[in-house]
């Protein structure tokens, strides 16, 4: 009984509590982020993603490495309250691990199954679609980072998409194609080619990991995650109307990707998605008066100070610092001997 008091009561308060005190940190966070960008799209955006990210990925990994550094065999483990041979590895750490991974794994599969559903494509056989695609790309000199990295697909995607976490696809609907003229695929082409250039499968498939991982605590986040993909796509609207598609062809583009069965003006009219309202507004703005260079995002740079952190907390417990994990050890243990003797 005593074996598996902390490994089983350990890693549930890891996921009930820890995990949603670090999230509501980084929402008071992301709240001062919000007041500091004087409503600026682009500011911060990085340090929001961070911010959106690390109190999930930060104390599981830390958690993870602290767990099997007091397991290592011929460490003193002051921790375990139970007698311990010290040069045999520590038993509870170890289940502590076992159980806090196996939380973790019933929480990623179904995410990984949907995921991996989402990002299956089926190649089309419309050769019009195909030939259509290959000469935007081929001719504009904006598309030429998209030379062969797109593919025409079958009811794959809504449109267009960008997929594949580490070489990243821009993935067009045979029927999207159809209905756009060569304006409005443009416009489309130069927005995924952003999304392409920033990593952004990537990047949104690790913040939806992140909300996975942090069952309580994606409450606290859900609207900032959501928010911070809308800035994004707004980003990436700029971004194609600054790489010479027309403004106006990105937001027909927008809305028959979204509605392809209604017409753009009963969408508008219809009030069914306020933000897809903005990016269009945004957009015909832009149609006015040209986006500016200013305030353009630093596209992925923003996965190499995370690489840099999850690796800095992995590390970490090795160096002897288990302080947290060894009061929560004992804690438990203490309340126990205290709550059943």
């Amino acid at each position: 009984m005593n074996e598996v008091l902390f490994p089983t009561v350990g890693a549930l308060l890891i996921v009930i509590v820890v995990l949603p005190v670090c999230a509501a940190l980084g929402r008071a966070l992301l709240a001062l982020c919000d007041g500091w960008s004087g409503g600026r799209v682009g500011r911060f955006m990085g340090l929001g993603y961070l911010l959106l990210l690390l109190p999930s990925l930060v104390p599981i990994a830390w958690t993870l490495s602290a767990g099997l550094h007091q397991a290592e065999t011929g460490r003193a483990v002051l921790a375990c309250l139970l007698r311990h041979d010290l040069e045999e590895a520590c038993v509870e750490p170890l289940l502590f691990v076992a159980l806090l991974a196996a939380l973790i794994a019933l929480r990623v599969r179904p995410w990984l199954v949907a995921y991996r559903r989402a990002s299956r494509l089926t190649p089309s056989s419309d050769r019009g679609a195909v030939v259509r695609v290959a000469r935007l790309v081929e001719t504009h000199a904006a598309l030429r980072e998209l030379r062969n990295r797109w593919v025409v697909s079958e009811g794959s995607v809504n449109g267009t998409a960008t997929v594949g976490l580490f070489r990243p696809l821009v993935a067009v609907d045979a029927a999207f194609v159809a209905r756009c003229d060569d304006e409005m695929l443009l416009g489309a082409l130069c927005h995924e080619l952003e999304h392409l250039r920033g990593r952004d499968p990537l990047r949104y498939a690790l913040l939806s990991l992140a909300m996975r991982l942090n069952p309580f605590g994606e409450r606290l986040l859900r609207r900032d995650a959501a928010a911070w993909i809308f800035r994004r796509e707004m980003e990436c609207d700029r971004m194609a109307v600054l790489a010479g598609a027309e403004a106006f062809g990105v937001a027909r583009a927008l809305l028959c990707a979204s509605t392809p069965t209604t017409s753009a003006i009963a969408h508008i009219r219809g009030g069914t998605s306020s933000r897809l309202r903005l990016r269009v507004e945004l957009l015909l703005a832009y149609a006015e008066v040209p986006p500016g260079e200013r305030d353009r995002v630093a596209s992925f740079a923003s996965l190499l100070p995370l690489a840099a952190i999850l690796l800095f907390a992995l590390a970490l417990p090795h160096g002897g610092k288990t302080g947290p994990l060894d009061v929560l050890h004992t804690s438990v243990e203490l309340a126990a001997r205290a709550l059943f003797h």
